[in-house]
C-alpha cells in the first residue's frame, strides 16, 4: 500500500518504499522487546486494504487476518454495485468521494493501491471479518438480502474455507468501540487457531 512515510506505525514496521513510492516489502524495526512472528493482523476501515496487502506480502509472518469494518473497494465494486440499481450513481460518488478523502489524507496514490489490492492474494490464511449491519431503506428486503449475501460471498472468495463472518448488531462503522467484544473474540478465534 503506498502509504505516508512520515506517519508513525505503532507496530514499529517502516514502510519499504520502490521505485514508484509503493510498498515493495516492509523493513523490520529493530528488535527491541518485539514478539517473534507469527503477527495476528488487525485492520479497519482502510487498514482491512493495508492488513491485506501486508498479508500477501509477508505471509510466512502472518497467522491470521482480522478485518473490522472494512473499506474493501474490490469487493464493494464487484459484489454491491451490479446490485444497486437506480441508486448506483449515488454510490459511485459516494465511493470516489471516500477514495479521494482517503487519498488526500493518507497521501496514497488510488491507482497503484488499487493494483496492489488486487495482487494481494491472502488464500489460505484464516480471516474473521467483522461488519456492521447495512440496510439501504430505498432498496427493498431482497435487494437488501441479496447484498449482504454477496458481500460475505467476496470476503469467502479471499480465503475459501477460512472465513468467519460476524455481524456487529447494534454497531456503527467504529465497531472496535460500539461492539468491542466482537474484535476481540475474532482475534481469539485466530489465535485458537495458531496454538493447535
Amino acid at each position: 500500500m503506498q502509504l505516508r512515510p512520515d506517519r508513525p506505525r505503532p507496530e514499529r514496521w517502516r514502510l519499504g518504499r520502490g521505485p514508484r513510492g509503493d510498498v515493495e516489502r516492509p523493513q523490520r524495526a529493530p528488535r527491541r522487546g518485539r514478539r517473534a512472528p507469527p503477527y495476528i493482523v488487525v485492520g479497519h476501515s482502510l487498514g482491512s486494504v493495508i492488513g491485506r496487502v501486508h498479508a500477501a506480502l509477508e505471509r510466512d509472518d502472518v497467522a491470521g487476518l482480522v478485518l473490522v469494518d472494512g473499506f474493501d473497494p474490490d469487493i464493494f465494486d464487484d459484489r454491491v454495485m451490479p446490485l444497486l440499481g437506480p441508486i448506483r450513481d449515488e454510490y459511485v460518488g459516494h465511493t470516489n468521494g471516500l477514495w479521494n478523502l482517503v487519498s488526500s489524507v493518507e497521501g496514497i496514490d488510488v491507482g497503484r493501491s488499487r493494483a496492489q489490492l488486487a495482487g494481494a492474494d491472502v488464500a489460505g490464511i484464516p480471516l474473521e471479518v467483522v461488519i456492521a449491519p447495512r440496510v439501504d431503506e430505498r432498496l427493498d428486503a431482497a435487494t437488501n438480502d441479496a447484498l449482504a449475501a454477496s458481500v460475505a460471498a467476496g470476503y469467502e472468495a479471499l480465503s475459501p474455507g477460512r472465513v468467519t463472518l460476524t455481524i456487529a448488531w447494534g454497531a456503527g462503522h467504529m465497531v472496535q468501540f460500539d461492539r468491542p467484544d466482537l474484535v476481540v473474540d475474532a482475534v481469539r478465534r485466530i489465535v485458537a487457531i495458531v496454538r493447535r
